[in-house]
């Protein structure tokens, strides 16, 4: 799979990103997408376990912390922890991540982007899978396949 971070952005739902932390990360690898709804809401207490694919750009518009800005940093912490690839976050509740979030990103190569209106998640998450489909299918052709056994790949 040679899906990146960078070469996801030439996707058109993807185009209008714009990256402002992470900029060494941008090779790291995607294989799903996701969206960060509730999963960080103090009162639910939400086993986090499962809830993010390693490898994958998680979307969010921030509204587990619309009235605590203060969930945003350990909550870009834990994407990172988890091996998400990339976050995203729709700049509607928030125009900028706390500083510290930012920090953290630039410091441990984790690409955050922010983008505006006329980008909706299901086109994000829609464009991400059909090109890591295509790409896993690019992957799995035949003369792949074929190199595999033979041990020549």
């Amino acid at each position: 799979m040679a899906l990146t971070v960078e070469k996801i952005l030439t996707l058109p739902a993807l185009r209008k990103l714009k990256l402002i932390a992470g900029r060494g990360g941008l090779e790291r690898d995607i294989v799903s997408a996701g969206i960060v709804d509730y999963e960080f809401v103090e009162e639910l207490n939400y086993d986090l376990s499962d809830a993010f694919e390693k490898d994958s750009l998680v979307i969010s518009s921030l509204l587990f912390a619309k009235d605590n800005p203060s969930l945003i940093f350990p909550a870009i912490k834990k994407l990172n922890e988890y091996g998400v690839s990339a976050f995203a976050f729709k700049s509607i509740i928030y125009e900028n991540l706390p500083d510290e979030a930012i920090s953290y990103a630039d410091e441990n190569d984790f690409p955050i982007f922010s983008y505006k209106d006329g980008t909706w998640f299901e086109n994000i998450i829609f464009e991400v899978m059909n090109a890591v489909e295509k790409d896993d299918a690019r992957y799995l052709s035949q003369i792949h396949i074929k190199r595999m056994i033979q041990n020549t790949i």
